[in-house]
């Protein structure tokens, strides 16, 4: 992992759920994904 740029801090979190572009986590918070199209867009 270290050839990687650390563009990005890991998130503290545990998701247990996922609906459309929403994800839950263990304690009930939900969180807009608006980063799954960074991994995708050239």
């Amino acid at each position: 992992m270290s050839y990687l740029m650390s563009n990005y801090a890991p998130l503290e979190v545990t998701f247990v759920k996922g609906e459309g572009c929403y994800l839950t986590d263990t304690k009930g918070d939900q969180y807009l994904d608006a980063l799954s199209g960074v991994g995708v867009v050239g």
